[in-house]
């Protein structure tokens, strides 16, 4: 394996691939830096590395050079970690990236794995991967909206007050938006797929699994499901809910009864939401509810409850927020 740039993140990468079982040759083009990793000497401050990068050097399966031909002919993986930093205008400066990919495009003989990362990243698993640090780490994740009674709405006192005080809240505005954004970028997605194949909004029938804010709680104040079942409403889908914990809800004058099971709410279905992280919705047999779906049907799973493997080994074209 070749890691080309030995930064705060080539280095970590370059120990942890060795601690793997990969040979790693470490490529740079400061010499000070290579000197010091050939020495054993760990110059960026992670105490994973501090700790291993010297046994490893002494173990032979970590070297590094300043030329990214012994690096790059020599390796089977070649994992890019140089810096993408910003420009004095604020815009991102690739120079760096596009200066390694011209030199690595000179040196890929035969078979290469080549590592840049672009959109299209897993939310879910970058969470899990930042999760393994073991401080400073919350974690928050994705879903179509944020509900209950508290968190949509109390914040937002304090931003009140801090504006009578004469400053902003920026972060917590922007929050805002982002979240009052989800539900309209759910059904969006969920059109675009639908439309992928050859199906259309309107005339789908598109079944909520989940009316309360939150699982296990019957609470549905300002459940993002409301927002996701006014907008299909607005989008003339056909509609039908269930909710283990919640009867009935309300919504733009229209009460939306729940289904007695989840098998009688997904009969002849196109697509199926679980909108609400109900344990139920874990366990459910997904091969089952395929079968009484209509042809090519999409579960969105907009709180990650079930795995891709899952859903599509069942039949399901998947969606889920956060994931590509």
């Amino acid at each position: 394996m070749c890691v080309v740039g030995l930064g705060y993140v080539g280095v970590p990468l370059a120990v942890a691939s060795a601690q793997a079982g990969f040979a790693v040759i470490g490529v740079d083009v400061e010499k000070e830096k290579v000197s010091m990793i050939n020495k054993g000497i760990c110059y960026v401050e992670d105490a994973y590395s501090e700790k291993h990068l010297p046994e490893l050097v002494k173990a032979g399966l970590i070297s590094a050079t300043d030329s990214i031909s012994n690096g790059a002919t020599s390796s089977d993986i070649v994992i890019v970690c140089v810096p993408t930093p910003l420009n004095h205008k604020g815009d991102p400066d690739l120079s760096f990236l596009k200066s390694v990919a011209k030199d690595l495009s000179k040196n890929l003989s035969g078979f290469k794995l080549v590592l840049h990362e672009t959109l299209g990243v897993d939310f879910i698993e970058a969470i899990s991967a930042a999760a393994t640090k073991p401080f400073g780490f919350m974690p928050h994740y994705p879903g179509p909206g944020v509900g209950g009674h508290c968190i949509p709405k109390d914040p937002f006192y304090l931003v009140f007050k801090a504006k009578q005080a004469g400053f902003l809240l920026r972060l917590v505005s922007a929050s805002k938006a982002v979240n009052k954004m989800m539900p309209v970028h759910t059904i969006d997605r969920l059109a675009k797929a639908l439309k992928t194949d050859k199906k259309s909004l309107p005339n789908a029938t598109v079944v909520v699994w989940g009316l309360a804010y939150k699982g296990e709680v019957k609470d549905t104040r300002r459940s993002p499901s409301l927002e996701l079942l006014k907008l299909l409403k607005q989008s003339r889908a056909k509609i039908r809910v269930f909710d283990p914990y919640v009867p009935r809800v309300m919504v733009g004058g229209k009460t939306y009864e729940s289904s007695n099971s989840e098998i009688e709410s997904v009969r002849d279905a196109d697509a199926l939401m679980i909108a609400t992280a109900h344990n139920a919705f874990r366990t459910v047999d997904l091969s089952k509810i395929r079968s009484l779906m209509r042809d090519r049907p999409i579960l969105y799973d907009t709180r990650n409850l079930r795995t891709r493997r899952e859903c599509e080994e069942a039949g399901f074209t998947y969606l889920a927020t956060g994931r590509p």
